[in-house]
């Protein structure tokens, strides 16, 4: 498979990663620093930037 036939599941690995990210952050930036759900949040907001990033 040649990268022409990848581009399109990169894009869409890309975007949701982007918008997991997104929806990560935004949990992360409305609960109270120190919480469980806040460190959960802020792992996970890192982790989707990163493969964001990659793609």
């Amino acid at each position: 498979m040649n990268s022409e036939q990848l581009y399109p599941y990169i894009l869409f690995a890309h975007i949701l990663s982007g918008g997991a990210s997104l929806m990560a952050g935004l949990v992360a930036l409305t609960t109270t620093k120190g919480r469980r759900l806040h460190k959960v949040a802020g792992k996970t907001y890192l982790g989707f930037m990163l493969l964001a990033l990659n793609n």
